[in-house]
């Protein structure tokens, strides 16, 4: 039950939170476009012999988080060396 209102507030704040992009009318994309993604998807899938695609996209998802972490501590320590009369 708790639960339950933790989740229905958390699906109202996101569909709050996102109420000004449902204003927007919907989209298409081109063909080319799709394309464009099928052709890519079909070279990368080449190279699943050599590496294995699903061990490298998660690998790149680790190191874009951790590489995310440092750059918002890095960020964060910035912010606060530059607040007077706490250094």
């Amino acid at each position: 039950m708790i639960t339950d209102f933790i989740l229905k507030a958390f699906h109202a704040l996101i569909y709050l939170l996102l109420s000004p992009l449902r204003l927007l009318p919907d989209v298409s994309l081109e063909s080319e476009f799709s394309q464009a993604i099928r052709s890519a998807g079909e070279y990368i899938s080449g190279l699943d012999a050599i590496i294995p695609v699903n061990a490298f996209i998660s690998a790149l998802g680790v190191l874009l988080l951790v590489e995310g972490g440092i750059f918002t501590y890095k960020g964060i320590n910035w912010l606060i060396r530059k607040i007077p009369g706490i250094n």
